[in-house]
């Protein structure tokens, strides 16, 4: 339990003899997450998504998208690295943890 106090607010529901190791973030912590991105992040994200901008190869540039929504490709690129960060930042450490259990 004292391991799990790093990641906030944990829960356990049950333990039986078939306990396997789930990581999961709480509810909480995903609407902490999903509250803290900006309205306008998130528009950046939903257009970045739906364009094909994380598509190998890309199907769209970032100074397309920034034109399709009338800012700065640097604006553009602040907007989605701001985000990124956000979604990795609060991943990663379960990530990291599900490494390890395997």
């Amino acid at each position: 339990m004292e391991f799990l106090d790093e990641f906030g607010n944990v829960t356990v529901e049950r333990i039986t003899e078939d306990f396997r190791r789930e990581v999961m973030p709480s509810r909480a912590e995903w609407q902490e997450l999903l509250s803290s991105i900006p309205p306008r992040q998130r528009e950046f994200l939903n257009a970045a998504a739906e364009r094909g901008y994380f598509e190998i190869p890309r199907q769209v540039t970032l100074e397309d998208l920034a034109d399709e929504m009338d800012i700065t490709k640097t604006t553009a690129s602040n907007h989605l690295r701001k985000a990124e960060r956000k979604l990795i930042q609060f991943l990663l450490p379960y990530i990291n943890l599900a490494a390890k259990a395997e």
